[in-house]
């Protein structure tokens, strides 16, 4: 049985010195509070599928992206998100371009 979710993302930018990496995680009893939290956030601003962060020009992506940031501000650490961000041309940060991606599709 599992304790935990988690979610990630990069952002897969084309262009630009910098790329990223969130991380969503929350605990699986939890799951079913958030994603009713989540669906009805979407609902009320009109948004049919998935949050894009990319429509956000569109004022109600934007409306949906504050009342999301607000949940996870106060869920008081049940929803966590962290976001790693490189310079890709930082010499430092080499070898975070040569990380592995792996998806797991067993759903």
């Amino acid at each position: 049985m599992f304790t935990h979710f988690a979610f990630s993302d990069d952002s897969k930018h084309q262009a630009g010195e910098y790329n990223s990496l969130a991380l969503v995680t929350f605990a699986a009893r939890d799951a079913g509070s958030l994603k009713r939290q989540l669906d009805e956030i979407l609902k009320n601003s009109q948004i049919d599928s998935e949050f894009k962060w990319t429509k956000l020009v569109q004022a109600k992506y934007r409306f949906a992206a504050q009342k999301i940031i607000d949940l996870v501000l106060q869920s008081n650490g049940r929803l966590r998100i962290d976001v790693l961000i490189w310079n890709i041309n930082d010499s430092r940060h080499k070898n975070l371009r040569e990380i592995p991606t792996h998806r797991r599709n067993d759903q």
